[in-house]
């Protein structure tokens, strides 16, 4: 028997065959929520097996299968940020109650980009406290000055919403209008804070303990 695209690609890149045996079983039984879960739990392998199977997935199923692996590691794979500009030709963005009958969101990002760049960037949420920890958070990880930034966009323009994280995520792509800057942290600010979090916690969990 041919073997697939897929697997062809796995065993280039020297995939181990247990892993190609997973992700072959979930294809062919139209598993795409499992083949999805499977190829976010294996990131190390993410940007490879999206290129081998998000072109096997049908059509009805391509929406909810790009925010699954977006929201579980794909944003950090060109592919799939690029792929999950275009979601919205496979389905529509379910927005929570809150929003109905609202036209225009208000939503946040925590970032290090300069403000003239924040449009192009997929992820914002629509809670401002998430965005205000993610400063703190991604302000670690990059090493980096952050930035709060808010904005509004209007319904139509959002890809898609997730709470898969609870992080009440809007996925959006040069949606954003009136974009400005509310608050910002030097990354010796990110440090401080990141260190004094992690005392409190320390101390509220000895507390506990004792």
């Amino acid at each position: 028997m041919s073997k697939s695209y897929a697997e062809c690609l796995m065993e280039i890149y020297g995939a181990p065959e247990r892993l190609i045996g997973i992700f072959e079983k979930l294809k062919n039984g139209g598993n795409w929520k499992g083949l999805a879960a499977n190829m976010t739990y294996y990131d190390d392998w993410l940007a490879i097996t999206f290129a081998g199977y998000f072109k096997e997935v049908p059509d009805e199923y391509k929406y909810e299968f790009l925010v699954d692996v977006y929201a579980h590691g794909g944003d950090e794979v060109s592919s799939i940020r690029k792929e999950i500009r275009r979601a919205r030709q496979y389905g529509t963005p379910e927005l929570p109650s809150e929003f109905e009958g609202q036209d225009v969101i208000t939503v946040y990002r925590a970032g290090d980009e300069l403000i003239s760049k924040a449009p192009y960037r997929l992820s914002w949420t629509t809670d401002r406290a998430r965005a205000e920890w993610f400063m703190v958070y991604s302000g670690m990880r990059k090493q980096s000055d952050m930035h709060l930034y808010q904005a509004e966009i209007k319904r139509e323009k959002v890809i898609a919403y997730t709470n898969i994280r609870e992080e009440n995520e809007i996925i959006q792509y040069r949606g954003v209008r009136g974009v400005e800057e509310i608050g910002n942290m030097t990354y010796q600010e990110v440090m401080d804070k990141f260190f004094k979090n992690r005392e409190k916690n320390s101390k509220t969990i000895h507390e506990i303990e004792w």
